[in-house]
């Protein structure tokens, strides 16, 4: 069971970056017009515990702990939380999956299979 989610991650991830280009365009255009492909092989997703600044699977990694060895929030920083940014989605139902981040973009699923990149 845990393989097929592993591999269906991967496919959601693969899927994900196929269904993205136009968004991808309007959201993570360089400043030449190219956009940027994000790297992820299996290779990578193994070692994702090196990178803990990534989600690059629906859990995390290829454990799929759906745990961030990231400090930062803790009991002590929870009172300074508070809203960064906020983006409406043009599909009324908002976000349907966990979202993804690699190299600095957040990849985020829709309704109607629209993917949302932000940077």
């Amino acid at each position: 069971m845990a393989s097929v989610i592993r591999w269906l991650s991967i496919v959601f991830v693969v899927s994900a970056f196929a269904a993205c280009d136009q968004q991808v365009e309007e959201a993570v255009a360089t400043p030449t017009g190219a956009v940027a492909a994000a790297q992820v092989d299996t290779d990578r997703i193994k070692a994702a515990a090196s990178e803990p600044e990534m989600w690059l699977t629906y859990g995390g990694g290829y454990d799929e702990q759906r745990h961030s060895a990231l400090g930062q929030i803790n009991r002590d920083t929870l009172p300074e939380l508070g809203v960064g940014w906020v983006y409406e989605m043009a599909k009324p139902r908002g976000a349907e999956a966990t979202p993804i981040v690699v190299d600095g973009v957040m990849y985020v699923s829709s309704a109607w299979s629209v993917v949302y990149a932000y940077r």
